[in-house]
């Protein structure tokens, strides 16, 4: 097997997400934020696994419309998750986003649907595929300072066709939000 055959999906998938990223430079000015989180995904369809993953992600969201008691805006995300040993999932995924912002608590709760390519690794010398994934996620964050928030929980659910079927996790995360604006 080609030693870069493997790395090819990753590089598509790197300079897809560069793309996309710049695609957000001219909405800068918009409520941004920088996130990091720590994800567990539970995968109903893999063969020869606990079935629990791990991982984490980080990502940029920018909202950058204001209609009454909501946000709405876009989300760019590079997820990763290992449901065994040597089997990896890594996702770029980009999509809308709606956040709620009540005024009467500090919790603003949140709903996207993000798409991209993911990329499932089998591991040892077994084929990988980069295919379309998609999630449905939403999640609550927390002000905890000025420019801080806490993401108490984020739920997803998606599917990724691959070579034996099509993968379903529902992830789980947690993590903290930097606001720029």
């Amino acid at each position: 097997m080609n030693r870069f055959a493997v790395r090819r999906p990753r590089l598509h998938c790197a300079l897809f997400a560069l793309l996309l990223f710049a695609l957000f430079l001219p909405v800068a000015r918009a409520q941004t934020a920088l996130y990091g989180q720590f994800s567990a995904a539970h995968f109903n369809s893999l063969p020869n696994t606990n079935e629990w993953g791990y991982g984490g992600g980080f990502g940029l969201y920018s909202d950058f419309a204001k209609v009454p008691f909501a946000k709405v805006g876009g989300d760019i995300r590079f997820q990763w998750v290992r449901p065994a040993d040597n089997t990896t999932l890594f996702s770029i995924l980009l999509g809308p986003r709606i956040a709620l912002h009540p005024k009467v608590v500090p919790l603003n709760p949140y709903a996207e649907f993000l798409f991209g390519p993911g990329h499932f690794s089998y591991g040892n010398n077994a084929p990988s595929t980069t295919q379309f994934d998609w999630r449905a996620l939403g999640g609550v964050d927390k002000t905890l300072l000025p420019h801080i928030d806490w993401r108490v929980i984020e739920v997803s659910y998606g599917q990724l066709n691959t070579y034996n079927g099509h993968l379903q996790p529902v992830t789980l995360s947690t993590g903290i939000v930097l606001r720029l604006h």
